[in-house]
């Protein structure tokens, strides 16, 4: 995560910028349903463009949702959305692959 932005004092929160173009990870028009779009755009620091590092999850200041790969599935194309944290039991193969599409790090 880069450019760190004023926390509400209980955490710190980041925009994710891109090295390619400066432009910042942005959920599309504020959604904050589950699946919303996920767009770079011009910063303009509204909580559609604040995250937060939750334990390797990525999390919005919108609405607290992970940033997940759509499918959750290894198979390429990849697509990013925002879901809520769909780890419940961590029992079964799919739960799994969930916690998997949910946890980042950085390099």
């Amino acid at each position: 995560m880069y450019g760190v932005a004023a926390g509400d004092g209980s955490k710190p929160y980041y925009f994710i910028v891109s090295k390619l173009n400066g432009l910042v990870l942005d959920i599309k028009r504020e959604n904050k349903k589950p699946g919303a779009t996920l767009i770079m755009y011009r910063k303009n620091g509204k909580d559609h463009q604040l995250w937060y590092d939750d334990r390797g999850r990525i999390r919005s200041k919108l609405n607290g949702f992970c940033l997940s790969i759509e499918g959750i599935t290894a198979a390429e194309p990849y697509s990013v959305e925002q879901q809520p944290n769909t780890v419940k039991n961590t029992n079964t193969v799919r739960t799994q692959n969930a916690m998997n599409s949910e946890t980042w790090r950085e390099i």
